[in-house]
């Protein structure tokens, strides 16, 4: 969970943004941020109540993977379907001047440049089990700089 800019462990505790000083400063200027932490609560209790299989929600797409086997950001939580502790973060950045498709934010100086370029960016944050497949989106949020936050849209 997120909690400006902070992530909490699964017992509650607060530690630092594993993406560091880039990622508290956007937890500054950004806005219109959206979680999707009941989600995944339901989600987690159908499938514990037995109304959803597994193979329903560990079915990380190709793309998906294989972003997060290469760019996954290792959060402090096991993942919730397998109790597995392969579980990390990936972070999909869409506006304009990126790609259609969407651009991965892999590190804090990727995070930085999209902040500088300003231009409001949304971002979608993603957890992925690098193990079973279980991703589920996290939270989305729009990113601006300091700069654009205070002009008329």
């Amino acid at each position: 969970m997120t909690v400006s800019g902070w992530k909490t462990s699964k017992n509650g505790q607060i530690r630092e943004s594993q993406l560091g000083d880039a990622q508290d400063r956007e937890a500054q200027d950004r806005n219109g941020v959206v979680s999707y932490r009941l989600s995944r609560q339901q989600t987690l209790k159908a499938l514990e109540q037995g109304r959803k299989l597994s193979s329903e929600v560990c079915d990380a797409q190709a793309e998906l993977r294989r972003v997060a086997h290469h760019h996954g950001v290792a959060i402090e939580e096991d993942c919730p379907v397998c109790e597995g502790e392969d579980l990390v973060q990936v972070t999909f950045a869409f506006g304009a001047g990126l790609p259609r498709g969407g651009r991965c934010v892999s590190d804090s100086a990727q995070l930085e440049g999209l902040r500088s370029r300003g231009r409001a960016t949304t971002c979608y944050r993603v957890e992925v089990c690098r193990h079973c497949w279980w991703n589920h989106l996290q939270e989305s949020f729009i990113l601006r700089s300091l700069d654009s936050a205070d002009q008329p849209r």
